[in-house]
């Protein structure tokens, strides 16, 4: 694929990392709220996050802002159809806003790479 400057991480994501990351994309099989969850200490203040959904996000949405609405701003809510189907989907876009401050979180409100995080 001619891809530069790229890390590869063989490792799930979830609350506890902290590796810093400009950007977020995700398909439909995580709740929005788990998924803000799970990037809030990797993801630095104005980095985004884009969740590929389906087209009953709505409810998802409310309770993502609800729980998330002070570290996260709902950016766009775009509906579109695969081309050449009926399927309709979702691109949903959440903009980081406030960092959760962390013992291990810096002033952007990501994490820093630590010795654990980095590669060989």
């Amino acid at each position: 694929l001619g891809l530069e400057n790229l890390d590869i991480l063989g490792k799930n994501i979830n609350q506890d990392f902290v590796y810093p990351v400009g950007g977020v994309i995700t398909r439909a099989v995580e709740d929005c709220r788990n998924t803000l969850r799970n990037v809030i200490n990797c993801l630095p203040v104005n980095g985004k996050v884009f969740l590929m959904k389906g087209p009953n996000v709505g409810p998802e949405i409310e309770m993502a802002v609800q729980e998330w609405g002070y570290h996260f701003e709902l950016e766009k809510n775009i509906a579109y159809s695969l081309p050449q189907t009926s399927h309709e989907r979702r691109l949903v876009i959440f903009r980081k806003i406030r960092p959760l401050v962390t013992e291990n979180s810096d002033e952007t409100g990501a994490g820093q790479i630590g010795d654990e995080d980095q590669e060989d």
